[in-house]
């Protein structure tokens, strides 16, 4: 297994996704929709203040937990108290 067939695999998932979102669509939004595919696009919108902050503590506490010097949010806690 390599490189090629991880690719695939999220290939055919990305497909039967959009498949099926684009025959079921969301009930409590949208009706789905009718019509012929003339391209291929994404049409999923991110927000990303909700990725973008749990990905930052994500990336603290692993820098934290490999020892690099990266103080937990304790030790900062911590360190403005003592003053």
């Amino acid at each position: 297994m390599g490189m090629a067939h991880f690719q695939s695999v999220l290939a055919d998932l990305s497909d039967s996704l959009t498949t099926y979102m684009r025959t079921h669509g969301d009930r409590s939004h949208s009706a789905p929709a009718v019509g012929e595919v003339e391209y291929h696009t994404t049409c999923v919108e991110v927000q990303w203040p909700w990725i973008a902050f749990p990905a930052a503590l994500a990336l603290v506490e692993g820098g934290r937990r490999y020892h690099l010097d990266v103080p937990s949010a304790v030790d900062v806690v911590q360190w403005l108290v003592s003053w």
